[in-house]
């Protein structure tokens, strides 16, 4: 699949394309200049290549394939103007509706925003290190890292580290047109030690004597936590270390072979990008895109939280790998968020790279309370320290239903606090459908894994009709492959409508 991993303007980050990010202190030596509205994705995956592949191929993805914040990441998202005064705004939406049982599915959303224009901040010199752990997708790194290092300036410096029976730095520090940096494919298929390799990339950092800028690290590697230490908590905790000193981190997989925790773990720290590269070619895209877009701190130690209102508790939460639900409060930890660039919400060719995402936030109306139409839903809550003082800051707002708690709308089109915006919510519900069909079909499920489909089908149709979108439509195609594929394998099951799945979509 091709990709433009952002090859974007003016799109403030939380993770994606990291390739110029520098230490907090970058933003220090120019107030930037505050104008428009930039969205601000999550860490993680930022596409679903590998399931996409799986599908047009003719197969049935695993379930571990299809990862909520990379294909959220593939829609494009317009928000409202960033107007809250603070580097970062919270963007709250609501939908209500029937689910196809007729229950009450009542969703809540929070996307990131910035109005700092990143075109004004300074660009400092930048230390690049490309550490490989694996001899997969060589050709398409070799000429992807040239495409990267075509895009430096003479004040920049990079540093090479191959993979071997221990990582070893080829290059440290050199200049960007050096010869010596070229990625040659060895004699023998080669595996490093992530935690090794990522080590050697910090201590290469740290040492570069007279260097002074930010720093940034491309992971590239088949995912093996092999090596002397290779419990996988502590290769996460070293790249969270790193980040948090203000080290953009991408990761990029490759090989047939590929084992995905680690690096989509560490790519969910919000510093970088992390894709699956699937060829060579794939591979070479991903790193000129990498080469095309430039990241710095946009806030540190950034927390959400979702506080439910008077009427309802939180329930299930969807977007984010790193959030999690803590004393019946949706939160969201980030070492860091980037302000990057990126094009406008319908730039959707290529590889459909969007960067659209947040936190859904799923709302169970409480019968023990009684809450009238038009009162609050949730709370959102953010804090963080600015990157340039250190200096605490923080932002709240709030999203109100029209109607009650539990309460469904008149007919069978949803309520939404912001209809103009509220792809978000049927983005959420194609994400639920694919990953309903595959996990019934992992489970042996043959009439539900197709039924699922065959009941969102109708709404995908209605939906399309009516506020048509490239994003949308997409999935939808995506969506009706998956179900040729699977009528190929199931036939001798008669598809079954899945209507009590708890993990249900609405129906529009």
């Amino acid at each position: 699949m091709l990709r433009r991993l952002l090859t974007l303007a003016s799109f403030a980050l939380l993770a994606s394309c990291a390739s110029e990010s520098g230490p907090a202190p970058s933003l220090a030596a120019a107030p930037p200049t505050v104008s428009g509205t930039r969205g601000v994705s999550q860490g993680g995956p930022q596409d679903i290549a590998q399931f996409r592949a799986i599908v047009a191929a003719g197969g049935v993805p695993s379930p571990s394939t299809l990862d909520a914040t990379g294909f959220f990441a593939e829609h494009a998202l317009d928000l409202p103007p960033a107007a809250c005064g603070s580097a970062v705004c919270l963007n709250p939406m609501l939908a209500v509706a029937p689910r196809f049982n007729g229950g009450n599915w009542t969703m809540g959303f929070v996307a990131l925003s910035t109005a700092v224009d990143p075109e004004t901040l300074p660009r400092a010199p930048l230390h690049l290190v490309v550490a490989v752990t694996t001899s997969a997708a060589y050709s398409g790194l070799t000429r992807g890292l040239a495409s990267v290092l075509a895009g430096l300036r003479a004040d920049d410096r990079v540093s090479l580290i191959v993979p071997g029976e221990y990582p070893r730095l080829a290059v440290h520090g050199a200049r960007p047109d050096d010869p010596r940096i070229t990625v040659v494919a060895p004699g023998a298929a080669l595996e490093g030690a992530l935690y090794e390799t990522l080590a050697e990339a910090s201590h290469a950092i740290e040492t570069l004597a007279g260097f002074t800028g930010a720093s940034r690290v491309i992971l590239v590697t088949g995912g093996v936590a092999s090596g002397f230490a290779g419990d996988s908590a502590r290769i996460v905790a070293l790249g969270e270390a790193m980040v948090r000193r203000g080290v953009a981190l991408s990761v990029i997989g490759a090989g047939r072979n590929y084992e995905a925790a680690v690096p989509a773990a560490l790519g969910s720290l919000g510093a970088g990008t992390y894709a699956y590269a699937t060829s060579d070619a794939d591979m070479e895209n991903i790193l000129r895109a990498e080469g095309e877009t430039r990241l710095t701190p946009l806030a540190v130690d950034f927390r959400l939280r979702v506080t439910a209102a008077p009427g309802y508790h939180v329930g299930r939460i969807y977007g984010v790998r790193r959030a999690k639900v803590d004393g019946g409060v949706a939160v969201l930890d980030a070492p860091a968020l980037f302000i990057g660039s990126r094009l406008g919400a319908r730039d959707v060719g290529g590889g459909r790279r969007g960067g659209g995402g947040g936190l859904f936030v799923e709302l169970i109306a409480d019968a023990s309370t009684s809450v009238g139409r038009d009162m609050p839903a949730f709370r959102a809550e953010a804090v963080w320290r600015d990157p340039r003082d250190g200096s605490m800051a923080m932002t709240s707002t709030e999203a109100r239903n029209a109607l009650a708690p539990g309460q469904n709308p008149e007919g069978m089109w949803p309520s939404f606090s912001d209809e103009g915006r509220a792809k978000a919510f049927m983005m959420l519900n194609l994400y639920l459908a694919l990953n309903a069909s595959v996990r019934f079909y992992d489970d042996g499920d043959c009439a539900r894994a197709q039924g699922v489909i065959d009941m969102m089908d109708t709404s995908v149709e209605v939906w399309n009709r009516r506020l048509p979108d490239p994003d949308l439509d997409a999935d939808g195609q995506l969506l009706r492959s998956l179900r040729d594929n699977l009528a190929t394998r199931c036939r001798a099951a008669t598809p079954v409508l899945p209507l009590e799945y708890q993990l249900g979509c609405f129906f529009s």
